[in-house]
This record gives structure tokens, sequence and C-alpha cells, in this order.
């Protein structure tokens, strides 16, 4: 890899208004969100493969995620104006060969991270139900709606995170520093806490990997865990998102990413191994979610495992904030490069795109009323994020091709371009048996396929909306226009 000096970012990104402010760490701060990710599938991966076999495939999704974190290296500095992420690189990629893969890049990528706002609200719901309200188990019945104690504090918590984003940048770091540490400190807990109170015992750390043989439903069922775990396990990408707001884009973006990485592929290994070997398998299966409750008042009595959730809770404020962060850029880029309406390309008065933010918190409390299912949220929203990953990793490849002379402030070696290609055709794998093959988690069906499907195929009708009522043009299957720098 070779690295090219630039100077410091100005103070304002370059053509769309946002602020210059954030430095390698606050990116990084915003990527512990990712391991926590983990905490929404871990119960369930347990409980469904064992400790053991859950903590190998962990290992594997992770080592993927923190290498095409590394890939992506490369298209973060290439286009360090453009914000969104992945969707970016992946419009860019695309745009001059199939240009409908740039809304649905986009809107996919939102789907993806806006989907991490109610799945944590509704975590750290159930959460406080399980601690202390575990006698609320009211519902409302509104005709097609069954609305719950989880559900409606779901929403509250949801209604205070867009709160915070909206007041712009400063509020939003200080409220990502503030819970970043404490989450620090859950995950210390839940790696310490097992060994330190002697609950810990080699007996839970079973496996259900390949009991049945090497046979197509095995290697099925390992591809459907992978495809779900890289919703949590691949999200350290995320830090390059932020490369129109770094003051450096070029060491920043790299810092934050490698940063971030490296963080992860520890507590993606040693969070599983501490947890995993408190309770047995099906007992943490029987309730993946409030398992954490169950195994803190076993270690450390009611008192303390109070304690504990309100610290596993503010970690779930920290995954919705960075959530909310990550996905209302993606939309906003998609929204200001013409692929999505008008209203989403705009900034408050704070810099920040509030019109994407509150989309974020409509949807979602939409979907924790809909859905109401913690597992069956990513299921549906997985398939947006395997594709844009999918479509980011080949665009790694294709810019090579197509904008040879394009700048590259880090420049990676030919092995990793392969890389890049043989990683988006084992995510391709995993996208097409896990998405089809969902019910054999034990937790859902086909009709998850069916919802994300469709919340892709309604990205693309905002697109034709856009492009078509507000802009009054034409649909442009290929954009072939070049923008300075792609030329050299």
């Amino acid at each position: 890899m070779s690295i090219i000096e630039p100077g410091p970012g100005d103070a304002t990104s370059e053509g769309h208004g946002l602020l210059r402010t954030m430095r390698w760490y606050d990116g990084f701060i915003v990527c512990l969100s990712a391991s926590g990710f983990m905490l929404s599938t871990l119960g369930y991966s347990i409980g469904a493969l064992g400790a053991l076999g859950a903590l190998i495939l962990w290992g594997v999704s992770v080592v993927f995620g923190g290498l095409q974190s590394y890939v992506f290296s490369e298209p973060a500095t290439m286009f360090p104006d453009h914000s969104g992420g992945l969707a970016a690189y992946a419009r860019e990629a695309w745009r001059r060969r199939l240009n409908l893969l740039s809304p649905i890049s986009g809107f996919a990528y939102w789907i993806a991270f806006t989907s991490t706002f109610s799945v944590f609200g509704l975590i750290a719901a159930q959460l406080i139900q399980a601690q202390w309200f575990a006698g609320q188990t009211w519902t409302i019945d509104i005709g097609f709606l069954s609305i719950g104690f989880a559900q409606v504090l779901a929403c509250v918590i949801i209604i205070v995170v867009w709160t915070i984003n909206v007041a712009g940048m400063r509020p939003t770091k200080l409220f990502g520093y503030v819970t970043g540490v404490i989450f620090v400190g859950v995950l210390i807990l839940f790696f310490v806490l097992p060994f330190l109170t002697g609950h810990w015992e080699s007996k839970y750390m079973t496996s259900n990997l390949f009991d049945g043989g090497f046979s197509w439903q095995s290697i099925q069922i390992v591809l459907v865990w992978l495809y779900l775990m890289g919703w949590s396990a691949y999200p350290t990408e995320q830090a390059a998102t932020f490369a129109p707001e770094y003051m450096d884009p070029l060491h920043d973006t790299r810092k934050g990413l490698l940063s971030a990485a490296t963080f992860a592929l520890g507590a993606f290994v040693l969070v599983p191994l501490a947890l995993g070997g408190v309770m047995s398998q099906e007992d943490i299966g029987a309730d993946p979610v409030a398992f954490y409750v169950t195994e803190l008042q076993l270690m450390i009595g009611s008192v303390g495992s109070g304690i504990a959730v309100i610290l596993i809770v503010v970690a779930c404020l920290l995954t919705m904030n960075a959530s909310t962060m990550n996905a209302s850029r993606a939309l906003y880029s998609t929204a200001h490069k013409g692929y999505s309406l008008k209203w989403f390309a705009k900034l408050n008065a704070s810099k920040v795109p509030a019109n994407a933010m509150t989309l974020d918190m409509l949807v979602n409390i939409f979907v924790v009323l809909i859905l109401n299912s913690v597992i069956g949220i990513i299921a549906a929203s997985n398939m947006a994020y395997f594709l844009v990953v999918i479509l980011a990793l080949a665009g790694v490849a294709l810019l090579r091709i197509d904008l040879p002379n394009r700048k590259r402030p880090i420049r990676l070696k030919p092995i990793w371009i392969i890389l890049a290609v043989v990683l988006a055709i084992c995510n391709l794998s995993m996208l097409i048996v896990g998405s089809l093959s969902f019910e054999l988690t034990g937790y859902g069906g086909i009709g998850t396929f069916f919802f994300g499907l469709g919340a892709i195929v309604f990205g693309l009708v905002l697109y034709f909306w856009r492009v078509l009522v507000q802009d009054k043009g034409k649909v442009l299957w290929r954009d072939t226009h070049n923008e300075p720098g792609d030329l050299g």
C-alpha cells in the first residue's frame, strides 16, 4: 500500500456543506457501536449453534469484516468529499455501467443502518422490561397490531436519540463519547465477570456445527448464520462514512478504519467465549435477548444486574446514536446526487441531515410496531446491507478499470483487489443462501425475504419520483459524466 500525503481538510467539506470537525478517534468512538451489534444476535446464535459453534463463526465473520474495512480504505480516500460510505463507493463504481444500482445502493445502505435504530431500541426496552417491569405484560390490540410495553418504550427511546442527533454534531459527539466509554465498560464486564465469579464452565462450550456431517443442509446453516452475523461484524467500515467530516480525510479515515476493526476482532471473540460458558445452550436459546439479565443476576445478584442492565441500555443508545448518524448521511448523500427525494438532501441550521434523521425515526417506530422481533428486523434489513457490501467490494475492482488515473491517496496492492473480488463472491453466496433459507435458524421464514426485497424496490420508486416528477427529467440508465479528478 502506498500513501500520498495531503494537507489537512478544510473547515467545510467540498460540495456538501458538512462540517470538517471530526478526527479519527471520533470515528472510532462511533464504530464502537459495531461491536455492540453483536449483542443483538449473540443469544440467537448460541441457542442455535452452541457456544463454541457460535464463537467459531463469529470469529470468521469479524475477520471478513476487518479485511473488507481495509479494502474500503482505498475508495474512502478516492472520494473524500462524498458522504455515504459504501453506498457512495458503489455508486461511483457502477453508475457508468448500470446507473439504477446507484439509487438501489444508496437506499439499501440506509435501510441496513436505519434498522439498527429499531433493533437496539427494542433490545433496550426488552432488557428494561425483564429487569424491572417483568409484570408489564399488557397489550393493546388495534386491528392488525398488538402493541405491548416493550414496543411503547422502544418508540420513546427512538424519539430521544433522534432529538439528540438533530441538535447537531457537538452534542452527538459528546453523547457518543460518554456512551462509548460506558460501552467499553460493559464489554469488559461481560468478559471478566464469568471468570471472576467462577460461573464459567467449559461444559457449556458446545457446538452443533456439522453435527450431520458435511451435508448441504449443514453448509446452508453455516452460510445463513454467517449472513446474519455479517450484519453485526461488518460495520466497522462505517468509519469511512465520515470521510467528508474528518479534518484530515486521508489519515483520519485510515486510522479510524484500522482501530475499529482491531477492537471489533477482540470483542467478537472474547465476549462470546465468556458469556457462552455461563448457561446452557438450551437456556440461552429459550430467551436469546433477556438472557443477559439472567446471567447477570446469576453472577452478581439482582442489584448488581440492575446496574449492569443500565450500562447495557446505555450501550444500546450508543449503537442507535451511531446508526442514525450513519444512515442519515447515506440517505442525504443519495438525495444530494439526485437519486432520492430532494427533501432528504437538506441540512438543518446545525449542519446535519435532520430530514433524513426524521425519516429514520418514523420508519423505525413503524418497524417496531409491525415486526416486534429483533432477529426478524435484522433478517429483513440484512439483504440490503449485503447487497451494498457486494457492490462496493466489486466496485473497488471496477474503479481500477474505469478510473485508472484517479488519485488514490491510499493505493492497495493488486493482491487486495483480487481479495476484494473473492470477498464479493463469498458474500454473494451468503446473501443468496441466507436470505432464502432464513427458516433454518428456527426464528422465522421466507417472509423476511419479501420484506427486505420490498424495501429495496421502494428505494427505486423514490428514485423514479425524483427524476420524473421533481426534476422533470428522464431516467439515466448509464451515467458516464466525469467528475474533477476522474481523469487524473
